[in-house]
């Protein structure tokens, strides 16, 4: 027993809120390359000064997810999955300095040990592709929150866990005082509404455009972190089922935008298939 608890005392530790892409993106990349690892589900918020003390950063500069690992703290979902595939390869560097050779406890089954999500010479490109995904996540965050704001029942669901269901309608304030916090820190209120439908719809034709480039089933060919970010970048057209993201009815009608599910269904088409080929459950440990 102690040696087990020894073993987990040495995993990374990813802190994160489980329905959002920006976690899933990194927790997919982690899964894929197989690097098991403890994960902490982090309430907006609530949770700021604990995880600015745990990642020794201000508050103002901190967001989910976060990755610590020793003294390694990243808090960006394409570092995050970058500094574990270097890890896989032998050989790290953050910050200028080199750790390798680590070996963790427990491996993921599911995971393809030859998966090489930073293919030698396409990183260029995958940082491209990874800032059209965030550029459409950027453009849906703030419309999932105006949709949130507009729905009473959101609200509720939004609320941690923890707090009983008899209580929720009435704490629907906690959720309205959480978006705002977003607003903040995001700068969510620096275009309205319109522009941020116009601002993914661009990203959408993008995206559309780049898959229409494609070499054979994956973007560049053969299955990199360049599909991870894009397919998760769908998650506010239209979430992936359940089965791999949890949601409840009234957040994924707020993480729904119907007219572009319809327009842009062969984009959710690759992303779901993409999700039934690789998305293997993940390999935590709580």
């Amino acid at each position: 027993m102690n040696s087990e608890l020894e073993k987990q005392k040495r995993l990374p530790d990813l802190y994160g809120i489980s329905y959002s892409p920006w976690t899933e993106k990194a927790r997919w990349g982690l899964d894929l390359l197989g690097m098991p690892y403890r994960y902490r589900e982090h309430t907006v918020m609530l949770d700021e000064v604990f995880l600015a003390f745990k990642m020794k950063m201000p508050i103002t500069q901190l967001t989910v997810p976060a990755f610590k690992d020793g003294g390694v703290r990243l808090c960006n979902s394409i570092d995050i999955v970058k500094y574990a595939s270097d890890l896989k390869s032998g050989e790290a560097t953050v910050a200028g300095v080199t750790v390798g050779g680590v070996v963790y406890p427990g491996t993921n089954a599911n995971a393809d040990s030859g998966v090489c999500l930073f293919p030698e010479g396409e990183f260029a490109e995958i940082k491209h592709f990874n800032a059209l995904s965030e550029m459409i996540l950027d453009a849906e965050r703030a419309l999932v929150m105006h949709a949130v704001l507009a729905d009473r029942q959101a609200q509720a669901d939004s609320l941690p866990e923890y707090i009983p269901h008899s209580m929720r309608k009435h704490m629907t304030g906690l959720s309205r005082l959480g978006i705002r916090f977003l607003d903040e820190a995001f700068q969510v209120n620096r275009k309205t509404a319109k522009q941020y439908h116009d601002y993914l719809f661009q990203g959408l034709v993008s995206l559309r455009s780049a898959l229409r480039k494609k070499r054979g089933d994956y973007l560049l060919g053969e299955l990199s972190y360049a599909d991870v970010c894009l397919a998760v970048a769908l998650q506010g057209v239209l979430p992936v089922a359940d089965e791999f993201i949890r949601l409840k009815p009234s957040i994924r009608q707020a993480w729904t935008r119907p007219e572009f599910a319809v327009e842009f269904r062969d984009l959710i088409e690759w992303r779901d298939q993409l999700y039934k080929t690789v998305r293997f459950k993940p390999g935590i440990v709580s």
